[in-house]
């Protein structure tokens, strides 16, 4: 019985956190009092992430589930309104920059037939990595089993459905390659 108690004070606990750092505005007319909203979520965040690094932070509004499958390296920032759907592992390198409203997904529905409501059928998923030094434009899409490499921008409104190779710059939907950047 003390067992469920615990288990019922710590949900309580939770809730109760979220529920004040959902109410944290994100740019506030005051810099200086910024910092502490700033400084609650990541407080917040490092306790229910796999991991998250050093001097990397998680701006308002971001939404997260399965947050176990989620890490994050240093000196990184996830912008406001981001998704995070983690039913596979969700793996983001050091210096990753991500705009406002980025999703990533590593689970879908099913699609194996029409006669069988997709609702009704198996979810499908992968784990999804995004390497060292990304920027991701605001409004991107990343889709379940995804890999993109070391130094890679992705073009706003970009929906990426396959793997992205290092020190390129893509964007479109579905992404595809724009430029190859210099080593």
């Amino acid at each position: 019985m003390q067992e469920v108690s615990i288990l019922l004070f710590k949900d309580f606990v939770k809730s109760f956190l979220f529920s004040l750092y959902y109410k944290l505005p994100n740019y506030p007319s005051y810099p200086k009092a910024y910092k502490y909203f700033d400084s609650y979520r990541n407080f917040i965040h490092k306790r229910f992430l796999k991991e998250l690094g050093e001097k990397t932070f998680l701006r308002d509004n971001v939404r997260f589930t399965h947050n176990r499958n989620i890490s994050i390296g240093d000196n990184g920032i996830v912008g406001p309104n981001t998704i995070l759907n983690a039913v596979e592992k969700i793996t983001i390198g050091h210096d990753f920059l991500g705009g406002p409203e980025l999703i990533i997904y590593t689970a879908e529905h099913g699609l194996e037939n029409g006669e069988t409501p997709f609702s009704q059928q198996s979810n499908t998923s992968a784990p999804v990595t995004i390497g060292n030094n990304v920027y991701v434009g605001a409004r991107v899409i990343i889709l379940k089993g995804v890999t993109v490499g070391d130094n890679v921008v992705i073009g706003s409104g970009s929906v990426v459905t396959r793997n992205l190779e290092s020190n390129a710059i893509y964007a479109g939907n579905p992404a595809k390659l724009i430029k190859k950047l210099s080593q």
